[in-house]
């Protein structure tokens, strides 16, 4: 079952609070309370965490939800990224350690990295969209991606090279980061970008904005059997 630690989007909640939204009946109608956000062992089927973001961004009227939250992560505070980081002499190295990394905190999606030619893809795959189109769910994942690898190039970034694609197009603003959006499948964003990327040094400014905060780690549910009854 496609599982997603939920403390995950714990910033999206304190966002949505601290611009005085109500989100209680939301989190009513998901069956789930503030309190499970910051609950490092609490995990969500990932349906329900796409249906939340549609959700939230209804509440809001904001078209463009996704990606503003997106915006207001460091990519560099969640443990896979931190140590990747830590590790790693270029980009290709950083955003190997980082796709073999994140299971730990995830096991509804898998990353992929394609080479063809002069141009490279990272898509995170999803295992199954639930029945959702999991639209905002998209703009976040680009735009975490975006600054994942904004970070790691360092100067050489280049928003004209890279293309997004999402299942909705129209939740990434216009002329974002300089970026051509266009629309893929429900089954996870991607991000194309120059193949020359993966062989630059590590971007030494991503080394000083890592605070090193390591999420809490504890393994997806090991059986079906036992994530339906966490689920239940």
């Amino acid at each position: 079952l496609p599982m997603i630690r939920l403390i995950l989007v714990s910033p999206v909640v304190e966002e949505l609070e601290r611009r005085r939204f109500d989100i209680r009946p939301v989190l009513e109608s998901f069956s789930i309370t503030r309190e499970n956000f910051f609950n490092p062992d609490f995990w969500v089927p990932a349906a329900k965490m796409y249906g939340l973001f549609e959700a939230f961004a209804e509440l809001t009227n904001d078209p463009y939800f996704g990606v503003r939250q997106g915006e207001l992560l460091n990519p560099w505070d969640w443990s896979p990224t931190a140590r990747a980081a830590q590790k790693s002499a270029n980009v290709v190295e950083f955003l190997l350690r980082f796709m073999a990394d994140t299971q730990d905190d995830v096991n509804s999606c898998e990353y992929t990295l394609n080479t063809s030619g002069d141009r490279t893809t990272l898509h995170e795959r999803r295992l199954s969209d639930g029945g959702t189109v999991p639209r905002h769910n998209d703009g976040y994942t680009i735009t975490y991606l975006l600054s994942m690898i904004r970070g790691a190039v360092g100067k050489a970034w280049n928003g004209n090279s890279v293309l997004a694609q999402v299942c909705d197009p129209g939740v990434i603003p216009p002329g974002y980061l300089g970026i051509r959006s266009a629309k893929t499948d429900t089954l996870g964003a991607r991000i194309t970008f120059p193949t020359d990327w993966l062989l630059l040094p590590f971007g030494s400014d991503s080394r000083q904005q890592n605070s090193g905060l390591a999420r809490a780690k504890k393994s997806p549910l090991p059986n079906i059997v036992d994530a339906f009854q966490f689920s239940i």
